[in-house]
């Protein structure tokens, strides 16, 4: 039988261990959007896809010892999307500041403000995943920071 400090040692371990998979596995993504030329499209999808599959199968192999410790899931929701999202944003920050082509504006006639796959992931998949963090946060402080049965 493990005591309640052994179990909260060994479930921040394994969030630590997350995180840097995580964040580990954003900055490959970037790299290899920037080798392919920074274009946003389906193998943006397919990478970014690949970290919600990894980020599922923590949860299921770790949902209900986080949700144990306090925040804990909140915590792993916050490293996903502060890697994830930051990964992109920080991408796309270089290659505005640079004045790359590849998130400008399309030039055909279309009147909009940047490329369209860039917007999708600097403007439209931050905001609508923040509004998913922020009712999980509101959840989790209603809760006292635990999401399962003590």
């Amino acid at each position: 039988m493990t005591t309640t400090t052994e179990r909260l040692a060994g479930t921040t371990t394994s969030l630590q261990h997350y995180a840097l998979a995580v964040i580990a596995a954003s900055l490959a993504m970037q790299l290899v959007l920037a080798a392919c030329g920074h274009a946003v499209g389906i193998l943006a999808g397919v990478l970014t896809a690949l970290i919600a599959l990894g980020y599922a199968g923590f949860l299921l192999r770790n949902r209900d010892r986080l949700g144990k410790v306090r925040f804990g899931l909140l915590a792993a929701h916050v490293v996903t999307f502060a890697a994830v999202v930051g990964g992109y944003l920080g991408h796309f920050f270089l290659l505005a500041v640079s004045g790359n082509a590849a998130v400008a504006a399309p030039s055909a006639g279309e009147d909009f403000v940047m490329d369209p796959g860039w917007f999708g992931v600097v403007v439209g998949m931050p905001t609508f995943w923040l509004m998913g963090l922020l009712a999980h946060s509101l959840g989790a402080i209603l809760g006292r920071g635990f999401e399962a049965p003590r």
